[in-house]
């Protein structure tokens, strides 16, 4: 495997929201909670950035396709709407599979016993191909 910048413990956005609706949130700890929300907003912002050039291109495109607006009040937008629905639903699927790294994740699955004891059960009883997957990037983290 080769170098990386950031060693962290790397997750879909998809495997995210499976894993985030499996775990309990009575039986974590406040620590625990901050850092899941903070998982949830670095998400969450990472996907709104992926809208800014998908609305700039989408926007040449439909002026492309269909020539000037001819209502200068509108100024094309909505063209541009539909061109941009078209190419996130192209992208995004792609998008929400690269795995990326993330250092409240590696956090999480860090914890010494018995504050990580809950997540690391939770998520090899429900969800093992995850929890494997957690594991060899922990194992090669370590080598």
């Amino acid at each position: 495997m080769p170098l990386q910048k950031k060693p962290y413990v790397r997750i879909s956005y998809y495997d995210y929201l499976m894993w985030i609706q499996l775990i309990d949130a009575e039986k974590l700890t406040r620590w625990e909670l901050l850092r899941f929300k903070m998982m949830h907003e670095r998400y969450a912002f990472g996907r709104t950035l992926l809208q800014v050039p998908v609305i700039g291109l989408s926007y040449l495109c439909g002026q492309f396709v269909m020539g000037p607006a001819i209502r200068r009040g509108e100024a094309g937008l909505r063209e541009a709407m539909v061109f941009s629905t078209f190419f996130y639903l192209l992208i995004h699927h792609w998008v929400d599979q690269r795995q990326v790294p993330d250092k409240y994740l590696d956090q999480l699955l860090t914890q010494k016993s018995p504050q990580g004891d809950y997540i690391r059960a939770a998520t090899k009883e429900e969800v093992p191909s995850l929890w494997q997957d957690f594991s060899d990037q922990r194992q090669d983290k370590k080598d």
